[in-house]
């Protein structure tokens, strides 16, 4: 609600700044959430997202269990909210959602960011007796020995993924390349020319005022490039 209040206030005051919400999917099950939800769509409220970490963990328990929300999305969009569900682990979504909620006009949005309580941490994943507890000192060296194993794993995924679209990239050049190189000799060489009538031999064509004398393979003609040139040239059969 306090969100929905400073996005009406942008829209009444003519300011073309955005409000962004960040709510759990526990603090969903509250009546006010959903009053305001109703009034950011009345209100037209297009500089209001909402981003929902859905977890399925509360202080308590399991939210499907304690109150279940689903199919969460579908609720939103029955709100006449704009609905992009995305995964709340792949940081490149998150900022594809962040600039496509730009772009709507007239609609609230939610982004509905499906996510794991206490990821990457084996003891801590999708328990929710560490919604609000501390860990120790030995359970946080642990914590991070985890994660850090975790990011070593995924920037040697990374580096090997680059590694293999560079060699595919440079594959793709060097057939461009060889597709677009100019005749070998060989190819030159066996192109079709024209052919003497009644012949089944290929000879070079020969200008409109070539002339020759005599007869057979040894066959001389004149000048082929206009008058007092005067070069002979012998022609055979290939």
């Amino acid at each position: 609600s306090l969100g929905l209040g400073m996005a009406l206030a942008a829209k009444l005051d003519r300011k073309d700044w955005r409000v962004y919400v960040v709510a759990g999917d526990g603090e969903l099950q509250e009546g006010q959430v959903w009053e305001a939800v109703m009034a950011a769509a009345k209100f037209k409220l297009d500089n209001l997202t909402l981003i929902v970490d859905s977890n399925d963990g509360q202080l308590d328990g399991l939210v499907h269990e304690i109150m279940p929300l689903e199919p969460l999305a579908d609720k939103f969009a029955k709100f006449n909210w704009d609905v992009l569900p995305i995964d709340g682990h792949d940081l490149d979504a998150i900022d594809q959602a962040l600039a496509a909620v730009k772009q709507v006009k007239e609609r609230p949005q939610a982004i509905v960011a499906r996510t794991v309580k206490g990821k990457g941490v084996s003891f801590m994943e999708n328990d929710p007796a560490w919604h609000g507890k501390a860990p120790n000192p030995e359970e946080t060296q642990k914590a991070l020995q985890e994660l850090s194993q975790q990011r070593s794993k995924q920037e040697s995924e990374q580096a090997k993924q680059m590694e293999e679209s560079r060699h595919q990239r440079l594959g793709e050049e060097n057939i461009k390349a060889a597709c677009a190189a100019p005749q070998t000799r060989r190819e030159r060489l066996e192109r079709p020319g024209p052919r003497r009538a009644g012949s089944g031999h290929e000879v070079p064509a020969l200008g409109p005022d070539a002339r020759g004398s005599g007869k057979g393979e040894g066959r001389r003609y004149g000048a082929l490039h206009g008058p007092g040139a005067h070069a002979p040239l012998r022609l055979k059969r290939l």
